[in-house]
């Protein structure tokens, strides 16, 4: 409630590894690894309806995304999706049928960021930063022109002569009025 009061609980069968809330705040999720009984290490994400905590659905990601974290998740006609990722890991945005079967993905690598109405889902990839509708699946790529290469004098000396210094985007984020998409950079994997 409005004075931050708990009003209701859910029990899940393993801890919490992440929660996501939908663009929207009708939808709640909670993500946790396998299930007791599960032989193979799987990520799950339960959906609830946020103002009631009433259980919709259960997806399950696929057995090669697991130690992967929500960053958000809505619904969209045929289904549900979800945005996830993790250190080390890639991100991913995750296409569900309404019955909760898995029906594509689309990838990439700096953390997702989510437009305010949860209609895109920003990742990069090696050739520029990839914008995903998430309702739709469809996948539009920005290539990286844009950017500007730095002076030499910027440049840290490579640490040997076949590994030349490159940028790796480090982080997304959308503003809240979804017309600027903000992105930072590593050099050499130093922010």
């Amino acid at each position: 409630d409005s004075r931050l009061r708990p009003t209701g609980h859910v029990r899940l069968p393993q801890p919490i590894q992440s929660v996501g809330l939908s663009a929207d705040d009708r939808y709640v999720a909670a993500a946790y690894e396998s299930e007791p009984g599960e032989d193979e290490l799987r990520v799950h994400v339960r959906i609830f309806d946020a103002r009631t905590l009433r259980p919709l659905i259960r997806l399950t990601l696929p057995a090669d995304s697991h130690n992967l974290y929500l960053r958000h998740i809505g619904p969209w006609d045929g289904g549900w999706w979800v945005a996830a990722g993790g250190e080390g890991q890639s991100e991913l945005v995750a296409r569900f049928r309404t019955n909760g079967r898995f029906l594509n993905r689309q990838e990439g690598t700096a953390p997702a960021a989510g437009s305010a109405d949860g209609k895109y889902v920003f990742l990069t990839d090696d050739r520029g930063i990839v914008t995903v509708e998430p309702t739709t699946g469809r996948r539009r790529l920005f290539p990286y022109a844009w950017r500007k290469t730095l002076p030499p004098q910027y440049l840290p000396k490579p640490t040997a002569p076949d590994f030349p210094a490159h940028l790796e985007v480090s982080s997304l984020t959308v503003t809240p009025d979804g017309k600027t998409l903000i992105l930072t950079e590593w050099l050499n994997g130093d922010p």
